[in-house]
């Protein structure tokens, strides 16, 4: 398992789910 991480913790799996989170919290965070 390489440390491939950018400040989160997590590994980018799934981009597409993650992509849908954070345009939701952003627009949550309008």
């Amino acid at each position: 398992m390489p440390h491939n991480s950018t400040g989160r913790g997590r590994p980018r799996l799934e981009s597409t789910d993650e992509r849908m989170i954070q345009a939701a919290l952003e627009l949550l965070r309008s």
